[in-house]
């Protein structure tokens, strides 16, 4: 008798738990597969495992309890559904502050703290890193120096008779084969490619070097300052500093 009864109220609790969970308010979730990926973006079985499918595309996104989350509202960021709603890098457009305290990143890490970070809210690439406008830029250099090799072609075979060219695509292929690019060419073109880029990493090079090389000139004034701190205690820390 005592059995049956036991059957009972556990087959009520499990009824009144369903109950319950049906009641739930699931506004604040999220579906990942009508939001984050249409027809015209790039779709996630591209660039994704499956173990990671499960997790972005075949889930749902929840609002994340957090240490501070009591700090902040209780909305989940939208997930982006195309690249016309994603946000460009803002690294570039950030202030110097901005930059060295890593303040651009504080948008992201803001969604993130929320609800998991998904692909579509990363930022995407400005016109001037994508590879296209590089390897513009790259073509437009290259010309300019195969120009340059044909102008000394040219002085080297005065005899020479040349046709008349109606545009450069066509006199550089009437020179093809008849002139070498010299051993600097390729990395003087790639220089002025990444002109900026290089010369700015070179910047920073020269600068860590000398920081590195004068931290032990710096680590040894202040030794000889505690030393002489020991002797005279009376001695002021402003000299020290």
């Amino acid at each position: 008798m005592a059995s049956h009864i036991n059957e009972t109220d556990n087959l009520r609790n499990k009824t009144n738990k369903i109950n319950n969970n049906n009641n739930d308010d699931y506004s604040s979730i999220i579906d990942t597969k009508a939001t984050q990926y249409d027809e015209h973006s790039i779709q996630a079985d591209e660039f994704m495992n499956k173990e990671d499918l499960e997790k972005v595309v075949d889930s749902n996104v929840y609002l994340q309890h957090r240490l501070f989350s009591f700090l902040k509202s209780k909305k989940i960021p939208e997930i982006p559904k195309d690249d016309a709603e994603r946000k460009e890098y803002t690294y570039y457009d950030a202030n110097f502050i901005s930059k060295v305290f890593f303040l651009w990143c504080i948008p992201l890490i803001n969604i993130g703290y929320k609800r998991t970070i998904q692909p579509q809210d990363l930022y995407k690439l400005k016109p001037k890193m994508k590879i296209e406008n590089l390897t513009e830029v790259f073509y437009e250099n290259w010309n300019k120096e195969v120009t340059k090799l044909i102008s000394l072609y040219k002085k080297k075979n005065p005899d020479e008779q040349y046709p008349d060219f109606e545009n450069q695509k066509d006199e550089l292929a009437y020179f093809y084969g008849k002139i070498e690019p010299t051993k600097y060419s390729l990395v003087k073109v790639l220089f002025l490619t990444l002109k900026k880029k290089h010369l700015k990493a070179l910047l920073y090079v020269v600068l860590g070097n000398c920081s590195a090389a004068l931290n032990p000139l710096v680590t040894k004034r202040l030794i000889n300052f505690v030393e002489e701190k020991q002797v005279f205690p009376r001695l002021h820390v402003n000299k020290g500093i």
